[in-house]
């Protein structure tokens, strides 16, 4: 059940949404759905830094750079939905909970599973720039659920801390020595 749901939240399947609202056992498997992708992105990083053959990079710094990939690709702009969703774009019956939130915002990281195909070549290349993406487009169509506003509403609530993500990557890339 989980993997098929995963599957849909990859798909932008808006009636997942309303039936994780419903489940209490959804919250627990968004959980699991971040921790699936954090493991693919850890586990690319670490097969990455043994093959290439400039890598000065150890497994252990490895790992902790796959640790901090996917949580800060995922949380920055979840955070970002999450808590300007809930100033700015009020609902008519209030704000959605925080679990309903979380859960559908859990679920939006189902594409970062594909992280693990970081190490192929080429196809990572390409990987690398459409799972963020997806990831944003996911974010957002999870925003617009919960919130039950219009997607490009969700996109904007999403797109400060994707942005911000992109920011934080920039600063952080190692210089070409200068």
């Amino acid at each position: 059940m989980l993997f098929a749901r995963m599957l849909r939240a990859a798909m932008l399947d808006q009636k997942l949404y309303a039936e994780l609202r419903s489940d209490p056992v959804a919250g627990t498997q968004a959980v699991v759905v971040v921790l699936l992708g954090t493991v693919a992105a850890v586990m690319a990083v670490i097969i990455a830094s043994q093959f290439t053959i400039d890598s000065d990079i150890s497994t252990a710094e490895a790992v902790g750079r796959g640790l901090i990939i996917m949580p800060g690709v995922w949380l920055v702009p979840a955070a970002s939905g999450f808590f300007l969703g809930r100033i700015f774009h009020e609902r008519q019956d209030g704000p959605p909970p925080t679990n309903e939130m979380l859960t559908v915002l859990g679920f939006s990281a189902a594409p970062a599973v594909l992280l693990l195909f970081l190490i192929i070549p080429i196809v990572g290349q390409v990987m690398g720039v459409l799972v963020p993406l997806w990831l944003l487009v996911s974010m957002a169509a999870a925003v617009k659920s919960a919130l039950r506003v219009a997607f490009i509403r969700g996109l904007m609530t999403i797109a400060p801390g994707f942005v911000l993500t992109i920011l934080i990557g920039i600063s952080q890339a190692p210089s070409d020595g200068g």
